[in-house]
């Protein structure tokens, strides 16, 4: 599993709601997120949607590099109804807590990510994270074991549904599509001086952080939203979505990093920043 969060990612900033208000209603929702920093360093897995609908993530190959793409495809009523009983069952656990740790308490593992799942099962909604989850996982086979859920670990109704996610994730592309957004938020900071590489041209008629529509995030940060028409250009000058990629705008030096914006996205991001 690829989602590898870094310093200078460009992630959900939860207040870009001028897009995602198409209506579309997720049931089931995986990202993993910094410790750091849920806003701007988080990358969605998969979402399932209620009519059966699926966007998940995969790294893919292309030029050269392993570039971050989006692929969309439906579940047969079967699996959607596997998921509805799996997402019920985690949703109407009396015991459910907001958080849970994956790490026995001997463990000392810096800077792991968390694992948060957002679910909906008619009213009832829940959002849940589990620190250092994806770590241990990874490294069960080096002597790092789960921590049970008797002590603190995570409940088995949230670790079947997080296997069965993270097994549609892997759903190969001659199933998969390719998924083309709506919109792009394009995150630009004037204060990362560091960036070593020569930087790009920004296009002319793209938006700027003086534009109406910029939405401020600080005093160095702005995000604009681009359509997803101009997914290509956007690739070819910033390849790499969630690394800050230098470009020259009206003169200036700024950092670049952009995501896809998610059909119906600010409907888990409610529930997972309220429950924090």
């Amino acid at each position: 599993m690829a989602f590898v969060l870094m310093s200078a990612s460009c992630r959900s900033s939860r207040s870009s709601v001028l897009a995602s208000h198409d209506g579309s209603r997720p049931i089931a929702v995986l990202l993993y997120s910094s410790v750091w920093d849920l806003g701007i360093q988080s990358t969605l897995r998969i979402v399932v949607y209620e009519d059966g609908r699926v966007i998940l993530a995969t790294w893919e190959k292309e030029g050269g590099r392993v570039v971050c793409k989006h692929r969309t495809f439906s579940l047969a009523v079967s699996e959607l109804k596997a998921v509805r009983r799996q997402v019920h069952e985690l949703a109407v656990l009396r015991s459910l807590h907001s958080s849970y740790k994956a790490l026995e308490d001997h463990w000392m593992v810096m800077d792991a990510s968390h694992a948060r799942m957002y679910v909906r099962d008619g009213w009832r909604e829940a959002a849940v994270s589990v620190y250092a989850l994806e770590c241990v996982l990874h490294k069960l086979a080096g002597g790092m074991k789960l921590r049970p859920y008797e002590k603190g670990g995570s409940p088995p109704q949230f670790m079947s549904l997080y296997h069965r996610l993270e097994t549609l994730a892997e759903t190969p592309s001659s199933i998969a599509q390719l998924w083309t957004p709506h919109q792009v938020e394009v995150r630009l900071r004037d204060d990362f001086k560091h960036l070593p590489e020569q930087p790009v041209p920004w296009p002319k008629d793209w938006p700027t952080p003086g534009s109406s529509h910029a939405l401020a995030q600080g005093n160095h940060s702005w995000n604009v939203l681009l359509d997803g028409t101009e997914l290509p250009e956007l690739r070819r000058l910033l390849p790499y979505a969630d690394n800050e990629t230098a470009v020259l705008m009206d003169g200036k030096k700024w950092a670049a990093c952009w995501r896809p914006m998610m059909p119906g996205e600010s409907k888990w991001w409610k529930a997972i920043t309220s429950s924090r």
